[in-house]
């Protein structure tokens, strides 16, 4: 505890400890010796106020804290309120995609351990696994699009869908990332399954990746009947409904999937054509029509709801607000000769 350089009977001592001694409060011999209190204090208080816990505390970055703001927020609304509108979109034409990494390492999940044990080890398939992505894709109706794998690979062989799920595709790129030159499939897939044309569009809402938003893809979404909707920067983790209820259960499930396979499979590691059969369970049990409606009802995407978040939800973006000193807001000055010297 920070104490301040004040003194009490030739010690220093903290304001907690000042306050106790004008008020004739008892405090414990050893405060007065030296000066502050104790992880006694600490633990006491910790039992007085059962709401409270320990917690380690998430980092995240300036910008993803500073992004989430109600302005961002209420333009992307007045933006989907717009288009809903223009083209009364009916929630089966109301679609979210996104990707997430899948390396062939993953952490493993939690197990059963004696007590006392220091550590407890669990065997996974290498120290740098390499990386798969998965793109996923859900519609408002509590239905979901046969996924999308990315490998890393610029030839796809057909043992890589070996067992996936149905309808399943798969695209190749250097690193097994997305690209701008990938994103287009992805479009036609989507095409594919929805049917959309100009007549008959669909609304996709995406992140502002810059894969996502090349120009080829533009007109091709154009030409095919897609409304691309962007969500704001850094704001995923509260608005998109893939990153709310979804991709959470499904990696939990992959790392249960992958521990498995390596128990079951002594000596085997995990290779990227393994990766499809792995998930293939996940992807069936975490986009499931509950997890889809949660989603996108959180969201406040589907049914819309501006009114989703709450000022308690933007707590913590209001230490980075900054006050907009606009010249019409600064006072009138007058500048004269005596104001120069």
């Amino acid at each position: 505890m920070k104490t301040l350089t004040l003194m009490t009977q030739g010690r220093r001592a903290t304001p907690m400890i000042r306050m106790k001694l004008r008020l004739d409060k008892k405090i414990p011999n050893s405060w007065s010796e030296n000066g502050y209190a104790e992880r006694d204090w600490m633990l006491s208080f910790m039992k007085r106020h059962t709401k409270l816990s320990h917690r380690k505390p998430e980092n995240t970055s300036r910008a993803r804290a500073s992004a989430f703001n109600k302005h961002n927020v209420a333009q992307f609304f007045e933006n989907l309120n717009s288009l809903q509108g223009k083209y009364r979109f009916m929630p089966d034409r109301i679609l979210n995609t996104d990707e997430s990494g899948i390396s062939t390492v993953l952490q493993a999940p939690k197990v059963i351990a004696p007590t006392g044990q220091k550590q407890v080890g669990q065997i996974v398939s290498g120290e740098r696994g390499t990386l798969v992505t998965f793109c996923g894709i859900v519609s408002a109706t509590e239905a979901a699009i046969p996924p999308i794998y990315i490998f890393p690979r610029q030839r796809i062989k057909q043992e890589y869908l070996y067992v996936s799920p149905t309808g399943a595709i798969a695209l190749g790129s250097k690193t097994g990332w997305m690209t701008t030159e990938l994103f287009p499939a992805v479009l036609g897939h989507i095409k594919k399954y929805t049917y959309c044309t100009v007549e008959n569009p669909i609304l996709l809402i995406i992140d502002n990746h810059g894969t996502h938003v090349s120009l080829e893809s533009i007109n091709y979404s154009r030409a095919n009947g897609i409304v691309l909707l962007s969500l704001p920067p850094h704001s995923t983790y509260r608005m998109q409904p893939l990153d709310i209820c979804i991709y959470g259960p499904f990696k939990s499930r992959c790392k249960v999937a992958f521990n498995d396979y390596m128990g079951t499979n002594p000596g085997k590691a995990v290779r990227i054509q393994d990766i499809a059969r792995l998930t293939a369970d996940a992807y069936l049990q975490s986009f499931c029509p509950n997890n889809i409606v949660k989603g996108f009802k959180r969201s406040g995407i589907w049914p819309i709801n501006h009114l989703v978040f709450t000022d308690e939800d933007f707590l913590p973006v209001e230490s980075t607000n900054r006050v907009d000193y606009s010249l019409s807001q600064l006072p009138e000055y007058e500048i004269s000769q005596n104001n120069i010297n």
